[in-house]
């Protein structure tokens, strides 16, 4: 069965008990957790369950749905998950609506609908199922199994230091930056942990609820795991709060008598022994022994080395976890980092916080401990570096003044290796650190790469005045001196003189025989105009960003409701429509889309119309893994929310309790109105101004 199905089902026995519809007195109805939900009983138990909806209008159409194909042989299927069978009722459309309780095997499934098809009233068909309702044992596969992600190995949990020595709990902050509590049994083993939780605060108020129902068997259910299973406590809502590390199934002998609470019980072997879910009324586990007069959960359990016995281990734990956390103490240490990574915040902290500087991309913010801290983003929102917590802003704007001033100079970055993870570490110049990025799984870039240097401008073509050529000179004969003529020797003559008085007596004939003199100019160049330079005309203003235009906008995803404010979602992963993609880049995801394209009509034709919508006359057709980008929600914005795998969508405010909710992969569209896919559980979100 798919696991992303199951986490919309609550336990069948959580159906039973419930009061009947209004118009239908074989079905259940009622309200939990803001969900819908109905069951279909048989002799007054609940015998096919219904998924969580939206509102009661929606849940009352898959009644009506039920009602119309029940007695349909062809839409009914047998399942099977972890060794477990269940009947699966679905809709024309293939879509399931209803499931029901385990059973031990395909022929108890398949005879329980053999009975109900030929309206049998279902009371010999219960006692066949493993969810037999008179034995108040709860034995469903539980539908979480992907929650351990959330949880730290057992190991991790061992031997801490006792906070709280009434209720034996021990209370701890681990290196990634989250706290845990650990809640052990008189011998000092682990008998329940927790998740991880962003602030102290929050796992205290969790830990409340676990010293309240941890020694209740009611409140327990158990997670198959192969030969393995672990007990997972939940409170009076059904929500999960805390786990038992993992234990190894121990089979019961035939007649085995055990007394609890004053009873004597007497377990027998069958094809389902050391399966089956805790006892609700005693504590007395089908097929094994769990515990003795309520003595805690698997007390009795070798735990040292449990994790490893699924591999065939059999290490000793308790000094192997000594040695693991040794190993990455000093793997830490070794970068020779001056400042401990618990000084910091777990980097989803540091995500999506108002910028108060533009140009240096900063954000400073106050921690829930109370301390000042800043962070630096990149260009996509996604943090560059994050800084410790300071007491006051004086201290944290003189911290901020130095990374400002060094974050672009590459020798004053080094980078440390933790574990499989490198972090990049900002020292000042005295080789103090003063900020740190995020663990990423690669050596990011240090410095980001300079600009290229503009063209040189052109040279602007110079005028050359040309110069006009002198006058010519023109000769002018000298008189004959009569001394050359008598430093020649001969005898002078004064007819020699004739010559020359005749040429002193031309000027003057000339000037009274003539109307006037006539000056000859020398020859003047004609002037050169210099080359005129062109300007080139200023180049056109860019256009303008395209907006969303929201009066264009018809398709459900993209239509925010007007009318009363919408609800909060503080919690992503409830009702997850893609699952978590927190794993995929931009063309991962593109990747994941495309093949639920080609495969299925439903979500050709949802894609098809979301990326119309967004300006793509193709459609999906038309998109590429280059429209999809990683970026940041901006905490408190109301939107369109997706839920479940057939793409409802809901009215909505994005504030969640984990900034981790807030990542998300943007789809540009083609018309400027975005869409966003959230990475904790693939639900689309669009959100802009149209509200």
């Amino acid at each position: 069965m798919d696991n992303k199905n199951r986490d919309e089902y609550l336990a069948l026995s959580k159906y039973d008990g419930r009061p009947t519809a209004d118009n239908h007195k074989d079905f259940a109805s009622f309200e939990q957790g803001g969900e819908f939900y109905f069951a279909l009983l048989m002799g007054g138990k609940a015998f096919l369950r219904s998924e969580g909806y939206s509102s009661d209008k929606s849940r009352d159409n898959g009644i009506e749905s039920v009602i119309k194909n029940r007695d349909k042989e062809e839409r009914w299927s047998v399942k099977e998950n972890g060794g477990k069978y269940f009947l699966s009722l679905k809709a024309g459309n293939h879509q399931e609506i209803g499931l029901s309780g385990a059973y031990n095997s395909e022929a108890d499934a398949k005879a329980a609908l053999a009975s109900w098809l030929k309206g049998g009233s279902g009371s010999g068909v219960v006692a066949t199922a493993s969810m037999a309702a008179g034995a108040g044992v709860t034995k469903d596969v539980l539908q979480d199994e992907d929650k351990e992600d959330d949880y730290l190995p057992t190991k991790e949990y061992e031997g801490r230091t006792i906070n709280d020595k009434k209720n034996n709990v021990a209370l701890f902050k681990h290196e990634n930056g989250q706290y845990y509590f650990a809640l052990y049994n008189k011998d000092g083993k682990v008998k329940l942990r927790s998740e991880g939780f962003e602030t102290a605060k929050n796992r205290d108020q969790e830990l409340s609820g676990v010293i309240k129902y941890h020694a209740d068997d009611k409140m327990y259910q158990t997670l198959e795991r192969g030969k393995f299973y672990m007990m997972v406590l939940k409170d009076e809502t059904g929500r999960e709060v805390g786990r038992s590390p993992l234990l190894k199934r121990k089979a019961a002998v035939a007649g085995d008598k055990k007394t609890v609470k004053g009873e004597t019980k007497t377990t027998t072997k069958s094809s389902s022994a050391g399966t089956m879910g805790l006892a609700a009324s005693g504590g007395v586990l089908t097929g094994r022994i769990i515990s003795e007069s309520r003595r805690e959960i698997g007390e009795k359990r070798n735990q040292i080395g449990e994790t490893r016995n699924v591999v065939g281990e059999k290490r000793n734990v308790v000094g192997e976890k000594r040695n693991v956390i040794g190993e990455k103490r000093n793997t830490l240490s070794s970068t020779k980092s001056k400042v401990r990574e618990d000084e910091y915040l777990p980097c989803d902290s540091y995500e999506g916080h108002k910028i108060s500087d533009e140009k240096n991309q900063v954000a400073k913010f106050k921690g829930k401990d109370g301390k000042h801290y800043f962070a630096i983003y990149n260009k996509d929102g996604s943090v560059r570096l994050r800084s410790e917590g300071f007491k006051n802003e004086g201290e944290l704007g003189k911290a901020l003044k130095a990374v400002v001033a060094g974050k672009e100079t590459e020798k004053m970055y080094k980078t440390i290796k933790k574990g499989k993870y490198y972090i990049n570490i900002l020292n000042d110049k005295s080789g103090k650190e003063i900020a740190r990025s995020c663990a990423s799984a690669q050596v990011a870039r240090l410095v980001a790469p300079p600009p290229p240097p503009p063209p040189p401008p052109k040279p602007k073509p110079v005028a050359v005045k040309k110069t006009p050529p002198p006058p010519k000179k023109v000769p002018v004969a000298a008189p004959i001196a009569a001394a050359t003529v008598a430093e020649k020797g001969g005898c002078f003559k004064w007819w020699m003189l004739l010559p020359l008085l005749l040429l002193l007596l031309i000027p003057l004939w000339l000037k009274f025989c003539a109307a006037a003199p006539v000056a000859v100019a020398p020859p003047v160049a004609a002037p050169v105009a210099a080359p005129v330079v062109a300007t080139p005309p200023p180049p056109p203003p860019p256009p303008p960003a395209p907006v969303c235009n929201c009066d264009d906008l018809t398709h459900p995803v993209f239509r925010i409701p007007s009318g009363p404010a919408p609800k909060t979602t503080t919690r992503l992963g409830l009702a997850p429509e893609y699952g978590n993609i927190t794993a995929l880049d931009g063309a991962g995801f593109y990747n994941k889309l495309k093949r639920g394209y080609d495969r299925s009509a439903i979500e050709k034709r949802f894609l098809d119309g979301i990326f119309m919508q967004m300006g793509y006359e193709n459609g999906f057709k038309d998109a590429d893994a280059s429209l999809f980008t990683s970026v940041t929600i901006p905490r408190g914005v109301s939107g369109n929310l997706g839920m479940k795998s057939n793409h409802q969508t809901v009215h909505r405010k994005l504030d969640p309790v984990s900034a981790k909710d807030l990542r998300a992969f943007r789809v540009k569209a083609k018309n400027a109105c975005n869409l966003h896919f959230m990475k904790t559980c693939g639900n689309h979100f669009f959100y802009n101004d149209c509200e």
